[in-house]
């Protein structure tokens, strides 16, 4: 596996870390796995989910891409930079690079908050371009999720368009954007994103048979004990064999 490590211009002065894996079968495939982390967190969030990740989809001879959103990990700025706004505009400059460097077909993996990230950018333009979908333990609905108890407790880390985004931000109507193939993982006994309030409220708003909602029985945010983690890579690779 060929990997590199790369800053991606973004507006005027600021910048995107990244990591750009192409597989040895394929270096030259136009398929391109884009890894979108949430919020607190960065590329190496829940041990790192998104490196286990890169296997399958290198075996299939798709590229990876992990980087850090403005106010994450490596990449500028500090924690309380960090919005759904700016965040949105860091998943267009990272689509924009792919669209640059030739690949035709994405396929969008998210955790946690990355969810209603990649919603907001599914418009028109780009959905036509996006064969599939998975999200992680998303957080849908933000006001019913453990993130609002956790803004509240932590103020120093979030900063005030943030707050205000997670107090008045509606995802739901952006939902039947997701036409293509989508899976969804989760925990039952996820506090952080219940499930039947995160995860079950795409049923309501997706039509057709595109979705796809496996829960592990117990399973806490993040899925991390190894039971749960080999359980996320098998799905992960049958979803791969699906829509490749």
């Amino acid at each position: 596996m060929t990997a590199e490590e790369i800053n991606i211009p973004c507006g005027k002065y600021d910048w995107l870390w990244a990591w750009h894996d192409r597989g040895e079968k394929d270096k030259d495939s136009d398929k391109l796995a884009v890894m979108v982390h949430g919020f607190p967190g960065d590329h190496k969030s829940y041990g790192d989910v998104f490196e286990d990740l890169t296997a399958p989809f290198t075996a299939k001879g798709f590229h990876t891409l992990r980087f850090d959103m403005r106010g994450c990990g490596h990449s500028d700025k500090g924690s309380t930079f960090f919005s759904f706004k700016t965040a949105a505009e860091d998943c267009v400059t990272i689509l924009q690079w792919a669209e640059k460097l030739g690949y035709k077909k994405l396929y969008l993996i998210a955790e946690g908050l990355g969810a209603p990230v990649v919603l907001t950018i599914l418009g028109d333009r780009i959905r036509p371009k996006v064969a599939g979908v998975v999200f992680l333990w998303p957080i849908l609905s933000v006001g019913e999720s453990g993130l609002k108890k956790l803004v509240a407790g932590q103020p120093a880390l979030f900063g005030p368009t943030f707050t205000g985004e997670v107090e008045g931000y509606n995802f739901t109507p952006l939902m039947p954007r997701l036409t293509m193939p989508t899976m969804v993982l989760c925990g039952s006994a996820d506090t952080m994103a219940p499930p039947e309030t995160q995860a079950e409220i795409l049923k309501t708003h997706i039509t057709g048979n595109n979705l796809e909602i496996l829960t592990f029985e117990g399973g806490d945010h993040g899925l991390k004990t190894a039971v749960e983690r080999d359980f996320l890579m098998k799905q992960i690779r049958a979803f791969i064999h699906k829509i490749s």
